[in-house]
């Protein structure tokens, strides 16, 4: 009986640790966001009215242009704080970290203030309201890709994925005052005031001497071989991110451009949120895998590389072709329980929708492998392409040449293309191993 015990004891700890590790907290946090975002989506679409509805759909659009700001300042943080780390200089390295986190939020605050006047908000409330959107917008851009890794950098993932758990559950308390009420401005306001809450909460959440940013950073005297290093690490970071930007996010504005901001805007942008919810379950099981594959890379054991990564593709291409297969059977379905009234999508939509997302889910480990691994060749080859691509691809669609259906199919086989060379470069790099400097460090995910 006591060995039965003991046994118990040991399963039951076993069990406990998996539920509270942080690979797991990681992905019912990415459930949770995914929920809020297409419950947040099936709401807005029932209660605004449809011009008003495509308006919040291209000031959500701003917040992926400057998207690679805040994945580059996350990276970057993340980079020079493993570096300080193994140098004993992690207290210096946390706190440029928070000088670095309080620039680039002020400018983002700057710019939601400026929304009214770049896309013309007439109303003084509606104007209110779209700086309020797009504030809690690029707020969110910060919480995931600016403090997130920072927080990886000092090992402390588990305690963000509480108290970001947390965060995400109180705004989706705001979604039934938004379906209740039919108030966009009551929404926007509890939703700010969440968001600003939890800035001040996140810190005390953390050990103090571990917080790897302060309400008050010591801003001493700017040292030009200091912002030197961190430019020297921001640019590849940046230049990771750029992709992304030219392939997923350039299109809103050419769409919009060509066809308006009406029913073709809300076509493309219903393909890429499906697209993006695709992606972001791929991007957690890439995220899950990478300190491996990093170790791995570095080690030069590329036969245990191959098949991890073999393994990781697997698993996001079934993950694509589970969700192409249900838009191809009930595509009509799902845009109408998705847009309600605002259901303007073209017949045939989900087929492009369907390949899209398979892309995505393609796309999506090929370029984090690169991106964590330091490829900074591969990616400015991936980057140049992409963005002769879209130049490609505008010249077609400003022309008049297609319609929104032949838009669509030509985004898809652009994308395809873009994927297929990601996947490409990720089978170069493995082929090169052991072609960089020192390794990494175990990631703070692992």
């Amino acid at each position: 009986m006591p060995a039965d015990t003991s046994s118990q004891r040991g399963i039951g700890g076993q069990v406990v640790a998996f539920v509270t590790s942080f690979a797991v907290l990681h992905a019912v946090n990415a459930v949770i966001s995914m929920s809020f975002n297409i419950v947040q989506f099936f709401v807005l679409a029932r209660v605004l009215e449809p011009s008003r509805f495509s308006e919040v759909i291209l000031l959500t659009a701003i917040s992926f242009y400057v998207l690679p700001l805040s994945q580059a300042v996350g990276r970057a943080n993340f980079v020079a704080l493993r570096k300080s780390s193994e140098a004993g200089g992690m207290d210096r390295a946390a706190n440029e970290a928070s000088v670095v986190l309080y620039v680039h939020g002020t400018l983002m605050l700057l710019l939601a203030c400026a929304v009214p006047l770049i896309v013309g908000s007439g109303h003084p409330r509606e104007a209110v309201e779209s700086v309020l959107y797009v504030a809690v917008c690029l707020a969110n851009n910060l919480w995931y890709y600016d403090i997130q890794p920072t927080i990886w950098a000092l090992d402390l993932g588990k305690r963000f994925e509480r108290v970001s758990m947390i965060r995400r559950l109180v705004m989706f308390g705001a979604l039934p005052l938004l379906w209740i009420t039919g108030s966009f401005f009551s929404f926007l306001v509890v939703m700010a005031a969440a968001t600003v809450a939890f800035m001040f909460v996140l810190p005390r959440a953390l050990p103090r001497a571990s917080r790897p940013f302060r309400f008050r950073p010591r801003l001493g005297r700017m040292r030009w071989p200091d912002a030197r290093a961190y430019l020297g690490l921001f640019w590849p970071a940046l230049l990771s991110s750029l992709t992304e930007l030219v392939v997923l996010n350039s299109p809103y504005a050419l769409f919009a451009a060509a066809f308006g901001t009406g029913p073709a805007l809300v076509a493309y942008d219903t393909v890429m949120k499906l697209t993006r919810l695709a992606m972001t379950v791929a991007r957690n099981l890439s995220e899950s895998a990478l300190p491996r594959l990093s170790r791995m890379f570095f080690s030069g054991d590329r036969a245990a590389l191959g098949r991890l990564l073999g393994l990781l593709f697997g698993v996001c291409i079934a993950e694509g072709v589970a969700i192409a297969a249900i838009l191809i059977a009930a595509g009509p379905f799902v845009f109408r329980m998705l847009l309600g009234p605002n259901d303007v999508i073209p017949p045939g939509t989900q087929y492009v929708a369907a390949c899209v997302v398979l892309t995505g889910c393609i796309y999506q480990p090929a370029t984090y492998f690169l991106a964590f691994n330091g490829a900074r060749d591969l990616i400015q080859k991936m980057t140049l392409v992409a963005s002769f691509g879209l130049a490609v691809f505008s010249g077609l669609v400003l022309s008049g040449a297609l319609g929104l259906e032949a838009a669509l199919w030509c985004y898809a086989a652009y994308f395809a293309v873009v994927a297929a060379l990601s996947v490409g470069f990720s089978l170069r790099l493995v082929q090169r191993m052991g072609g960089f400097e020192a390794p990494m460090r175990q990631g703070a995910a692992s």
